[in-house]
């Protein structure tokens, strides 16, 4: 994207010439595309002029592609202003004013944004299910972990040592308010996962969202409920002698503020907490230090 930065230098060292410099955008940067998918030379325009002896200085790029945009105000720095939030599912959604935006080679500028959403309808979710059989992620975000599927199961690695210590997998365009949500979940180390839902603002980090979460706990045998806002809140568990190795099936009961959680298709549930915070969000898959398997998503509205 043709973005004009701000350079400003926040550190300066004895040695002319050498400053650490801070560089952010002065104008939108946060759009979404439109692109006809059957037809992609309709979307594009291919503006080109006289090669200048460096191509790749700002301002002077000698090829430049135009293509109708809408703003996204739903996609916003990221709580750690460093970077910006991860690029919306499409397609979106936008009631902004439809402007002309320009796309330049990636060297001609030292702040990027090169991956965008395409506007459109988005898809609007009553249930979903998931059994990783197709080996696509294409409904999911991921933040860390290196999640992979192996013979139709989802797998995660634990993240440990990397300062973050847990993973997230986020459907962000699925919102549900109250739910039925069942997972089945493997420890593959002894720590916890689970299943998190009513999720929003989610950035890389163990509890950098905000959202629920339920899972299954090897370390303490126990079955949790917690909530972040950025920090981890533990809000009950329940004891189960949860172990490594076995499948478990998770499952919530969400409606309204009242949260229910079962354990293995038991008809009482293990944990039943009533908490305000949330309302609605999207769902996903969580580890805390933890290798983990998951597989049978399925997630449906409650009325």
């Amino acid at each position: 994207l043709d973005l004009k930065p701000k350079y400003t230098a926040i550190k300066t060292y004895p040695v002319p010439g050498f400053a650490d410099i801070e560089v952010v955008p002065t104008t939108a940067w946060n759009y979404g595309l439109f692109i006809d998918t059957e037809h992609i030379e309709r979307s594009i325009s291919v503006n080109t002029s006289a090669i200048p002896d460096n191509p790749f200085a700002s301002g002077s790029s000698p090829v430049k592609l135009s293509l109708k945009a809408q703003k996204l105000p739903g996609w916003t720095i990221s709580p750690n202003p460093l970077y910006a939030n991860e690029v919306p599912v499409s397609p979106v959604s936008s009631k902004e004013q439809v402007e002309t935006v320009s796309l330049i080679p990636y060297g001609t500028e030292n702040i990027r944004i090169s991956s965008f959403p395409v506007i459109g309808k988005p898809e609007s979710y009553k249930s979903l299910k998931d059994d990783f059989s197709s080996g696509s992620l294409n409904k999911w975000i991921q933040y860390g972990g290196a999640w992979h599927i192996k013979d139709g199961i989802l797998n995660c690695s634990a993240n440990s040592g990397t300062n973050i210590n847990g993973t997230k997998l986020v459907a962000e365009s699925a919102l549900f308010s109250n739910l039925n949500y069942t997972a089945d979940i493997k420890l593959n180390s002894k720590s916890n996962a689970g299943i998190t839902f009513r999720v929003n603002n989610s950035v890389l980090g163990a509890d950098a969202y905000q959202g629920y979460y339920a899972a299954v706990d090897a370390s303490t045998g126990n079955v949790v409920l917690g909530k972040s806002s950025q920090k981890w809140i533990e809000l009950k568990t329940s004891a189960q002698d949860i172990k490594t190795g076995i499948n478990y099936k998770l499952r919530v009961l969400a409606v309204g503020p009242q949260i229910k959680v079962y354990l293995n298709q038991q008809a009482d549930p293990v944990i039943t907490f009533t908490d305000t915070e949330y309302t609605s969000g999207g769902i996903g898959l969580r580890a805390y230090n933890c290798a983990a398997g998951f597989d049978e998503i399925t997630v449906a509205a409650v009325n």
